[in-house]
């Protein structure tokens, strides 16, 4: 669990790319979103994230990474080809809303939480035949299963709900 930890943690916006099939894009390429992306950087003059894009009609984009000088935004060419340049600043600005907030590392961080809270929970609730001499193996084993009830049903109603927090300040564009 530690080494996927830490191999998550450190290149979590590489496993991303890769599950998407995302390709990175260059101002050659793709110069319409590179300018869109590299203006909005400029205006709030931070360094520009790296770019891709996903061979998929769907509307759709995200954000992933750590810090701003490894992160990476990727846009669906579905979105690309249904969108105006206002529309697709738009999306590039709550994706970069999302970098700057660093809602990514918070999520990161949730899940690696819940998941040792749930790693612990297991382990507890299976500890129903290590019980000592006295007898008491019973209260691990509820301990257990109340780590397993939050660890898998309270977290993620509340991940979603900051979750949900995230988009809506994302599309505000606070930073």
């Amino acid at each position: 669990m530690l080494i996927w930890g830490f191999v998550s943690f450190y290149f979590q916006k590489d496993i991303m790319f890769g599950f998407s099939w995302a390709k990175p894009v260059t101002r050659k390429q793709n110069p319409r979103i590179y300018n869109i992306v590299e203006n909005l950087c400029i205006s709030q003059g931070i360094q520009p994230p790296k770019v891709g894009i996903i061979e998929d009609d769907s509307l759709n984009a995200f954000a992933t990474g750590r810090k701003m000088d490894d992160s990476r935004i990727v846009f669906t060419r579905g979105l690309l080809n249904t969108l105006n340049d206002s529309e697709v600043e738009a999306v590039a600005g709550h994706e970069l809303t999302h970098l700057l907030n660093k809602d990514c590392k918070l999520m990161f961080v949730g899940t690696v939480v819940v998941g040792v809270v749930s790693l612990i929970g297991e382990i507890l609730a299976r500890s129903s035949s290590r019980k000592d001499e006295n007898g008491k193996g019973g209260a691990l084993v509820l301990i257990g299963f109340a780590l397993l009830i939050l660890g898998n049903l309270i977290y993620p109603v509340l991940r979603l709900a900051i979750s949900r927090k995230k988009e809506y300040l994302a599309d505000l564009g606070y930073l």
